[in-house]
């Protein structure tokens, strides 16, 4: 477990220096999401923030002038997604769930206490790359007295009230 927050600190730490230049990380077993084997002694190449190349030392061409940090054979893989989270409209869960590899979460059913707030909530959370990036499906849709928290009265009403959603740019409905 250490070995792997090992990576994930590393991976934050690329984020957050995007902008300093070319970021390297070496000497890691790098599992790639695709189902293929771990890459033992893997590089990942990071440019603004972008993984620029990834796989075995042999292949991958290191930039000159790069910083280099190398995780000491810690087991490096892409961001965990959570796509169905509750009450994510909250720094210190953004911040929680970054520090243990979950680089992205969809808050279903909710938008903070108004969509306005909402948004900008989203938006601060993909500037700041110490927390997970958030993605809002608003609140949940209901009829009258249901099970939700945006009440519709008809198919008029409710094409009315997603299309306003839409407008505030959620994420899904």
């Amino acid at each position: 477990m250490r070995r792997l927050a090992a990576a994930v600190l590393a991976c934050g730490l690329a984020a957050a220096s995007a902008s300093a230049g070319d970021l390297v990380l070496r000497n890691c077993s790098l599992i790639d999401g695709t189902g293929a084997p771990p890459v033992t002694g893997a590089v990942v190449v990071i440019r603004d923030g972008r993984i620029l190349d990834a796989g075995s030392a042999s292949r991958v061409r290191v930039p000159a002038g790069a910083e280099i940090i190398d995780l000491g054979g810690a087991t490096a893989l892409p961001g965990i997604i959570n796509a169905h989270v509750h009450e994510a409209f909250d720094e210190e869960r953004l911040r929680s769930w970054a520090a243990a590899g979950v680089t992205s979460v969809r808050d279903m059913a909710s938008c903070g206490e108004t969509i306005e707030e909402g948004m900008e909530g989203r938006a601060e959370s993909r500037r700041r790359p110490e927390l997970a990036r958030l993605f809002a499906a608003g609140p949940m849709i209901a009829p009258p007295k249901g099970y939700g928290s945006l009440f519709v009265e008809s198919p008029d009403d409710a094409r009315a009230k997603v299309a306003a959603l839409a407008a505030a740019g959620v994420d899904a409905v």
